[in-house]
């Protein structure tokens, strides 16, 4: 949604996280949900956020988006992603 139709992080966390909390959604797992979107208001891509918290207890996770592996990567973060 931010690269179609321009929205910024927080607007975007700020939209989704109304959705979620309304009373007629239901998530799979709302506290992956929140960190998620926690990641996505400091510039992470929701799926990457998704897919790589999905991941947690694997060995490793390895991504070609080279972009996303060195935000993930910047100092300070709790992130471990590699590229190939």
């Amino acid at each position: 949604m931010r690269s179609v139709y321009g929205y910024e992080p927080v607007a975007l966390t700020n939209a989704l996280a109304a959705f979620a909390g309304l009373e007629r959604v239901t998530l799979e797992d709302s506290a992956l949900a929140a960190r998620a979107l926690d990641w996505t208001a400091k510039g992470v891509d929701l799926a990457d956020a998704l897919h790589l918290l999905q991941s947690e207890g694997c060995e490793a996770f390895v991504t070609f988006d080279a972009r996303f592996a060195a935000a993930a990567n910047r100092p300070g973060s709790e992130l471990n992603v590699r590229t190939p």
